[in-house]
């Protein structure tokens, strides 16, 4: 019985017809050998079910899946689907793999058999030989290679035979390859066979020794060198030893964490990660922690790598520990501020020598009168006295400038110390304990009393005021000490580190002080009694003044505890050559300049007048001038002759040098006096053969100082009458 006529659709219905009759489509389809297919049909056209699929159904020498289903409208459906056989699938996939193996790029592909004979040999490394495949194929192992290439193939060319895989490298000709064998039994029933693929990996080889070149280094470095990935976080991927050094951690505790870990909060933080996700370099140093909880100064320079082969953003960081120059830098820093405060301090400190020089010298002319009352006579040497006492004050500021010598002598430190102690016990509170802990030998070093016992004074007034409630305040001196036994760094300025030092540790019991302060104690106007009238200077002058004398000093203190101020100065075999007891000032005998042809060049007025009317006193033919220009045209005035030049160092439109160059060029045999505010040392030029007074200067000291400028070395003494 057939069915009625139906369209037949589908992607080969035409092989059946698109349209037919029943006698035609259907007769085609119902004329394959599979009986299921016209089974199918009847029952889905009879209606006894909508769909029906055959998933094999041979037709016309090609196996097809059928699916036959009905319409709503009645209608029958026919869809033929072809599929490819095993034979088929198997033929091309052996055709694709001969093309590979043919055309294989990379190198070559052997075929070997039990007895290590090549039965085929493929790939464009073989057809570069010069005979081709011819001298392969059919030889054995032995012909093909040389002795020692085939003590290395044998082996993994047995093993391969049954079964086991291979990978391994052959060095031949300087050239790199790579072997990797394997086996495949009952090829064709010939029994089993060997595969060998080869590659020539020499570049490759030598790129990963030049990668594992580059990775030592890497590793070797001093600092620190991390790789991160961008995603979703920022991410450490690599580290090298050097960043697991500078951080303390494991290279396992570090793989894998937030980049930022290290690092505490704060604007460079964020500029950093910034620049990351940004994709673009950027330098920060920034404030990181160890592992131990210890801090340093991480400078950090970040710069993105431009290609990554899994598309994944990354960035290389190097990490470098700066702290030691940050700590440098920082004491530049205040060197420099001590230099701008010194410049000041020195400036004001000459100008009030001038004015010292110009009082004190027109005080002792009045002092001089024979019609004061003694009791005057009396009060006017009391300010003198005062007066006097201002040149220290103009020592210490010069000092603290650093552009002041100070004369230095060997100074033993434990009885210095000890007799500042009652000084100290006068000065500070009854409620502050003084002690002092001498070392079991003296400590020598080359220094001023008076500079080391300003440095002291500071230092205990500071501890005074962190004890507001009294205490103890210790001073603890040890001599001997190597420069590794220092709590502090030698200076690196210094040309020759001392055999030994001496160290003053000077400790209070007081409220102590943050890290941050005692980072900045020694920073000119820095202080923390502001509001209490503090000046923020004295410890600055107590760095100056270690400095000056080729020390060091450092702080050490703790909040709650208190705070240890060190001083420590080279030690010196050097004793004094005189007794340590001072001795008294020779008083100077009145003395007569009678007939003595004096110029004097000082652009201070008060200090010229009082000079002058000095020595006119004492019978001297004084002439004077207000700077060096017009002491210059008194010498080269017609029949002008002089017998002692005093001349300021520092004047203008002529310097003080300059006018005595000027004066020995018209009379080699003019004594001559040079007096200043500023010190030898200052000056610029050779002194060496003229007489030097610094101010401010007494009458008594002036004419010492006239005296030997007359009878200096070299020259005779002035005649006076010769004029």
């Amino acid at each position: 019985m057939n069915p009625p006529a139906r369209r037949i659709t589908g992607p080969h219905a035409e092989g059946v017809g698109a349209t037919a009759d029943a006698s035609g489509a259907w007769a085609a389809v119902l004329g394959s050998p599979d009986s299921r297919a016209a089974q199918a049909l009847e029952t889905v056209v009879t209606g006894r079910a909508t769909r029906i699929d055959v998933p094999h159904l041979m037709w016309a020498g090609m196996e097809y899946r059928v699916r036959i289903w009905r319409a709503r409208d009645g209608l029958v459906h026919l869809f033929l689907l072809p599929l490819e056989t095993e034979d088929r699938r198997l033929a091309r996939a052996d055709a694709a793999m001969q093309a590979l193996v043919r055309d294989f790029p990379h190198g070559v592909c052997y075929v070997f058999d039990d007895r290590l004979r090549y039965l085929a040999a493929h790939g464009r490394e073989v057809e570069r030989r010069p005979d081709g495949v011819a001298t392969v194929v059919g030889a054995t192992l032995e012909q093909v290679w040389p002795d020692e290439v085939v003590g290395q193939l044998a082996a993994p060319y047995l093993r391969a035979l049954s079964g086991a895989e291979a990978d391994f490298v052959v060095r031949m000709d300087g050239r790199v390859y790579r072997h990797w064998t394997t086996g495949a039994s009952n090829v064709d029933g010939h029994g089993p066979c060997g595969i060998a693929m080869v590659w020539d990996v020499t570049d490759r080889v030598a790129n990963e020794a030049s990668l594992g070149v580059i990775r030592d280094s890497i590793e070797a470095l001093p600092m620190g060198v991390t790789v991160g990935s961008v995603g979703r976080d920022v991410r450490i991927v690599y580290a090298n030893r050097g960043f697991t050094d500078l951080s303390g951690y494991d290279l396992g505790e570090v793989l894998g964490r937030e980049f930022t870990f290290l690092f505490g909060d704060g604007g460079a933080r964020d500029r950093i990660a910034s620049a990351i996700r940004d994709d673009r370099g950027a330098q920060e140093v920034l404030l990181a922690y160890r592992a131990d909880g210890s801090g340093f100064w991480d400078r950090v320079t970040v710069s993105p790598i431009q290609a990554s082969a899994d598309g994944t953003p990354r960035f290389v960081a190097v990490h470098e520990d700066v702290s030691e120059h940050r700590r440098i830098g920082e004491e530049l820093q205040t060197r420099r501020r001590l230099g701008a405060l010194g410049e000041l301090a020195g400036g004001v400190a000459h100008d009030m020598r001038n004015v010292l020089a110009g009082a004190g010298l027109e005080l002792e002319l009045i002092i001089e009168r024979s019609d004061l009352a003694a009791p005057v006579r009396d009060d006017l040497r009391g300010v003198l006295c005062r007066l006097r006492q201002g040149k220290a004050t103009t020592d210490r500021l010069l000092t603290f400038a650093r552009d002041h010598t100070i004369e230095r002598g060997p100074l033993e430190l434990s009885e210095f110390i000890e007799t500042r102690i009652e000084l100290l016990k006068a000065v500070l509170r009854e409620s502050i304990a003084v002690r002092f802990d001498p070392p079991p030998s003296p400590a020598w070093i080359l220094g001023n009393e008076g500079q080391i016992k300003q440095a002291i004074v500071n230092i205990a007034t500071n501890s005074e005021h962190a004890m507001p409630d009294g205490g103890l305040l210790e001073f603890v001196l040890r001599s001997g000490l190597s420069s590794s036994a220092l709590g502090a760094e030698v200076p690196s300025e210094m040309d020759d580190e001392p055999d030994s030092w001496a160290v003053i540790h000077i400790r209070d019991h007081g409220v102590g002080m943050t890290e941050e302060v005692a980072r900045r104690a020694f920073e000119p106007f820095f202080t923390t009694r502001l509001e209490k009238g503090g000046t923020g200077l004295g410890l600055a002058s107590v760095f100056g003044v270690v400095r000056d004398l080729n020390g060091v000093c450092w702080i050490e203190s703790q909040e709650g505890v208190g705070t240890t101020v060190s001083l420590a100065f080279p030690e010196t075999d050097a004793r004094p050559r005189e007794s340590a007891q001072e001795q008294e000032q020779e008083q100077v005998e009145e003395r007569r300049y009678d007939g003595l042809r004096v110029l004097i060049a000082e652009d201070d007025p008060a200090i010229r007048r009082a000079c002058s009317r000095y020595l006119q006193r004492r019978g001297a033919d004084v002439e004077d001038v207000p700077d060096g220009a017009a002491g210059r045209d008194a010498l080269r005035s017609p029949g002008a002759r002089y017998n002692l030049l005093i001349t300021d160092a520092v004047m203008p439109e002529l310097s003080g040098p300059e006018l005595i160059d000027e004066a020995r060029r018209l009379d080699r045999e003019i004594a001559c006096l040079l007096v200043s505010g500023y010190t030898a040392g200052e000056l610029p030029g050779r002194l060496d053969s003229v007489r030097f007074l610094e101010k401010p200067f007494s009458m008594d000291s002036l004419c010492r100082a006239i005296d030997e400028a007359l009878g200096q070395p070299g020259r005779d003494p002035v005649q006076p009458n010769s004029v």
